[in-house]
């Protein structure tokens, strides 16, 4: 009949039909997907918050398309978990790079105080627990029946009777055991209609998702003080070094020294005051360096403070401080904008022997909080005749030399006290709204950002997108 022969395993649909999901080979296509959207090269041009989103992005399609149907084999997730490893700390191909944290401790969910990267066992349990919600939902199906007589003997009114297709190792002996007893406390009624609800939903519908927020769930206490850290206030890669340094785990020469990577005749001290052993806490907080950047930002906020034990104590006595809507946000960020500016600062003491002024971190403090406020929300609208007046004389000066003027939508003046005013004014006062890339670029020379300069998109309004950063 001119019929083409051929031999299982064959695509069917993407996926190897008559393929046996234990065996290595079989998963070969997902590794080989994963490995090419997780390259080097790709690395090495992301950031932090980049790496994090293509890594939870590299899970789609193909990926997820076999998760769903097969169970992944704990060799092939231990690989995968590898390449996520090396491509979020930079590994290259012939060089380690230094893992500060434990790869358990990032899968932890986000709202715990981690960075939930998808744990890939977890994921394919949750989402194979869906062919168990369509045996109990598709009765009428094909393939329900056919695993029905295979597997389920008789159900009784009083009691359960199971048998199955084949026989039973000696670990599902004792969980067949274990079923039977909970089974005892089960009582069916023959007089109604069975009925299957999901409890972890809202509308009692089954979803994957919902499965895996109660499996990770399990064991886990909320951070409300770490939780405080995810407010999208900064660049992703910002908030996530601040999640590092709160935990100490930023790579300071503490941190190198306790893992032998300290060079002979190298410095173990402080850049800052060459005084004390650079630790996290010390470099962030207790230098007197450092101690005067904090003093001068609580300075323009009128706050007084006592230096904290730890830099967890600052963030929560920061993040505890109460203070109007919008001063909020402005307040909140100018801890990542600090945080963030020492570490750069810091970096350019140890590799270019640079040095630094307290005054000039404040400015970049404040250039930064503004960028990123304008980036985030709609603060504008700036008056036209000024932006030209600006463009044309080249003046970058404020309102009262003719600059622009910022009018913050939908907020009435009048509900802010006095000292809201001048913080609101103090951070985008002089940020010009600019519509071409070439007058943004002028901008970040303005106010002289270093090397951690971005774009602020704005989205379509319609689309109900918030605001965002390209990083």
């Amino acid at each position: 009949m001119g019929c083409k022969v051929d031999h299982l395993p064959i695509k069917y649909l993407g996926l190897p039909l008559g393929a046996n999901p234990k065996r290595l080979k079989t998963w070969d296509p997902v590794v080989e997907k994963i490995e090419r959207r997780l390259s080097v090269w790709r690395g090495r041009y992301n950031s932090s918050g980049g790496k994090l989103t293509l890594i939870n992005s590299s899970l789609v399609n193909q990926p997820i398309y076999f998760m769903s149907i097969f169970k992944m084999l704990a060799s092939v997730a231990k690989m995968l978990e590898k390449i996520q490893r090396k491509f979020f700390w930079g590994d290259l191909i012939d060089k380690r790079k230094l893992h500060l944290i434990k790869w358990e401790v990032i899968c932890k969910k986000k709202e715990n105080g981690y960075l939930e990267v998808k744990n890939l066992m977890v994921q394919n349990l949750s989402l194979l627990a869906k062919w168990w919600w369509r045996f109990n939902k598709d009765s009428n199906s094909l393939w329900v029946k056919a695993v029905d007589s295979a597997l389920w003997g008789d159900i009784g009114v009083d009691r359960w009777n199971l048998h199955f297709g084949r026989g039973l190792r000696d670990w599902e002996t004792l969980q067949v055991q274990e079923l039977k007893q909970k089974l005892q406390l089960v009582f069916l009624d023959s007089s109604s209609r069975d009925s299957l609800n999901w409890r972890w939903s809202s509308d009692i519908r089954f979803l994957v998702k919902s499965v895996y927020n109660q499996w990770e769930s399990n064991g886990h206490s909320r951070s409300p003080v770490i939780d405080a850290l995810w407010k999208n206030l900064s660049p992703p890669k910002v908030e996530i070094f601040a999640w590092m340094a709160i935990q100490s785990k930023v790579a300071t020469r503490s941190i190198l020294l306790g893992r032998n990577l300290i060079l002979e005749g190298e410095s173990t001290r402080c850049p800052f005051c060459s005084l004390h052993l650079e630790t996290p806490q010390h470099l962030f907080l207790h230098c007197h360096f450092s101690w005067d950047v904090w003093s001068q930002i609580l300075d323009w906020w009128h706050v007084q403070w006592v230096c904290p034990a730890s830099l967890e104590a600052h963030f929560r006595w920061w993040v505890d401080n109460r203070f109007r809507k919008l001063e909020k946000k402005l307040w909140e960020a100018t801890f990542f904008a600090t945080l963030w500016s020492l570490w750069l600062v810091r970096n350019e003491y140890v590799f270019n022997n640079a040095t630094s002024r307290v005054e000039v971190i404040g400015e970049h403090v404040k250039s930064r909080v503004a960028m990123w406020i304008k980036a985030m929300f709609d603060i504008k609208v700036f008056l036209e005749r000024d932006s030209e007046r600006g463009r044309e004389s080249g003046d970058y000066g404020g309102k009262e030399d003719g600059g622009w003027i910022p009018v913050l939508k939908n907020h009435r003046s009048q509900r802010r006290d006095k000292s809201g005013k001048e913080m609101y004014m103090l951070f985008v006062d002089n940020i010009p709204e600019s519509k071409d890339l070439q007058w943004l670029s002028k901008t970040f020379k303005m106010f002289g950002v270093v090397k951690d300069a971005f774009i602020p998109r704005k989205r379509s309004k319609c689309s109900g997108n918030k605001f965002g950063f390209v990083t």
